[in-house]
């Protein structure tokens, strides 16, 4: 009887429901070396909070309900390769289960985000007559016509530092964003209480850029890399590149959906753990389709 009342008792502990009310236990799961009991923690973690339904996107303002239709459709870490490459690899969710979602989503719009090869080229010289030395301006302008003038796109292009989009407006901050997934994952979404119950589980033992003659970016030491590498069987963290920091979310990271006055096309702002990148999407036929993709910074 005792040895069935204990079997019971183990059985209730390791369910979802009961997981849940005790609140996050990344810490218990580890204490017990169990991947099992992670799992149920994982698991309890995506059942108490579900992408918003279709009653609740109803109510949405369309710039809304067209950045969760975006993010649904650019949104798959099984495929890296799509956005240009990752400095982790191609496939490294290819086989993970679950998604980390930061909860988040800024939406801007502008008259214009997508250029052409000859708009942008077009854009690109006009910025070059009003903002560069006389002295420069020829060369400047050979090149771009060339199309051997990447660095010159980057300072005066329709996405240049130099030269910004008066026209982009803030229209929405969405802080309870909750999309669906497309692709085989189970989302998690990082909100506050889950976002403190990782960095608190992963404590914070890791270099910083540099150290010890260190050139890469920060790594796990002692207890963190070991917690690191045990929740790695269920889902990936990162240490942020300078150290001190983690990277929770699972790329590509989506911060920012820009939209033009007509909502033809989105650019996309997104992070690959260090790195990141801009891409463009279509809304054809009923739906959004990626244009194309390329990564432009890199810690």
């Amino acid at each position: 009887m005792i040895h069935k009342i204990f079997n019971i008792l183990i059985f209730v502990i390791l369910m979802p429901g009961y997981i849940h009310a005790q609140g996050p236990r990344f810490q218990e799961a580890y204490e017990r070396n169990s991947p099992v009991f992670l799992e149920k923690v994982i698991a309890a973690w995506a059942k108490e909070i579900r992408p918003k339904t279709i009653k609740e996107r109803s109510t949405f303002k369309e710039h809304v309900r067209q950045g969760y239709a975006v993010f649904e459709a650019f949104f798959d870490p099984k495929n890296l390769a799509q956005l240009g490459g990752s400095q982790i690899g191609y496939d490294a969710y290819l086989n993970d289960r679950y998604a980390v979602i930061v909860p988040q989503l800024n939406i801007y719009q502008a008259d214009k985000v997508y250029y052409s090869v000859e708009e942008t080229k077009q854009y690109t010289i006009a910025n070059i007559n009003k903002y560069v030395q006389d002295k420069y301006k020829t060369d400047f302008i050979r090149k771009v016509l060339k199309g051997d003038a990447e660095h010159i796109l980057t300072h005066y292009g329709p996405y240049g530092l130099e030269v910004k989009d008066s026209t982009t407006k803030s229209v929405e901050n969405v802080l309870d964003f909750r999309p669906r997934m497309l692709v085989e994952v189970i989302p998690l979404y990082l909100t506050e209480k889950y976002d403190a119950a990782l960095r608190n589980f992963l404590g914070n033992e890791t270099t910083t850029f540099g150290q010890s003659g260190n050139l890469g970016s920060s790594q796990a030491t002692g207890g963190s890399l070991k917690r690191i590498n045990f929740l790695k069987q269920i889902i990936k963290v990162f240490p942020g590149h300078w150290g001190g920091n983690w990277e929770l979310a699972t790329p590509p990271k989506v911060n920012r959906i820009t939209f033009d006055k007509e909502m033809r096309y989105a650019m996309i702002s997104y992070e690959l753990i260090y790195e990141g990148g801009r891409a463009f999407m279509e809304y054809k036929k009923g739906k959004w389709e990626l244009i194309t993709a390329k990564r432009t910074w890199q810690e």
